[in-house]
């Protein structure tokens, strides 16, 4: 578990590690994910996970074939943006893929993907299309079903690893189109 916690959240907190998100329901970017500039021209963004100790990102992608059809070996292209240095992408190294920012994916009958991630296996995502054939990630968000946009890790330093304070999860409900929020404590 410790180590699950570190390598979410990354080696070293930088800057003020008490600063908490301001929860905007109208910022633009959860109706419409932002497009990452390591993003590959064919993939249609999903949602990232921020942390409260630096800025740089993880990115989830759509990893689309060139029909346009969701990759069925590897349905999500995961990757970090480093806007803390370079904002350059770079790609996870094995450790983030199995104990923090991976993924492992199963078809179902329907040809939606279910999706685990490495971090957040309590949550099973349905990597699906909606109904303009854009894909989504849909998951529940406090009791309602909804496009996850963004998962957003708060965490105090505390000597060997990071402790997770709360886990804050936005998305967009399907019945209403509104923002959702929900908080999850450690």
């Amino acid at each position: 578990m410790i180590v699950l916690m570190y390598f979410l959240l990354g080696a070293l907190p930088a800057g003020n590690a008490q600063v908490h998100p301001k929860i905007d329901a109208s910022e633009d970017n959860y109706h419409r994910p932002f497009r990452a500039p390591g993003c590959a021209k064919q993939n249609i963004p999903l949602f990232r996970i921020e942390k409260n100790h630096n800025h740089n990102t993880v990115y989830y992608d759509a990893n689309l074939s060139s029909d346009a059809l969701i990759d069925e070996d590897k349905p999500m292209d995961v990757y970090w943006m480093h806007f803390a240095t370079d904002s350059l992408r770079a790609e996870l190294s094995w450790l983030d893929r199995n104990f923090g920012y991976g993924y492992s994916s199963k078809e179902n009958k329907d040809g939606s993907r279910s999706i685990k991630l490495s971090a957040f296996k309590g949550r099973e995502l349905m990597l699906t299309k909606d109904e303009s054939g854009n894909p989504v990630a849909v998951c529940d968000i406090n009791g309602k079903k909804a496009v996850l946009r963004k998962l957003y890790v708060f965490a105090n330093p505390s000597r060997m690893y990071m402790d997770v304070v709360y886990v804050d999860v936005f998305g967009i409900s399907l019945e209403g189109n509104k923002l959702c929020h929900e908080r999850i404590n450690r």
